[in-house]
């Protein structure tokens, strides 16, 4: 019986997170590449831990910033409140 119950529990578990709190399975701050630039904004690519492309971002096209970013330059953004809208935080060194 108690494996039936952890079985229950484990699924009504993952279905309350998929539909309540869905941002809960992205990461709050990523890696990004400067793929492209434009006036006052720059393109993205979301880049994995290893700093290498993460497919399963698209690109994002004209994300707002005043830092002076030139093209390849990896940043480090925010994706606040599970939204896909990254807000720059910074150039990251090295």
């Amino acid at each position: 019986m108690s494996d039936l119950l952890k079985g229950f529990v484990a699924t009504e578990v993952k279905r309350r997170l998929q539909s309540d709190l869905p941002h809960l399975r992205h990461p709050v701050a990523v890696y990004a590449k400067v793929t492209g630039i434009n006036q006052g904004s720059v393109n993205l690519r979301i880049l994995d831990k290893n700093k290498r492309v993460d497919k399963s971002y698209p690109e994002m096209p004209y994300v707002r910033t005043d830092l002076d970013l030139k093209y390849g330059d990896v940043v480090a953004a925010a994706l606040l409140y599970g939204e896909c809208i990254p807000y720059i935080l910074g150039r990251v060194m090295g």
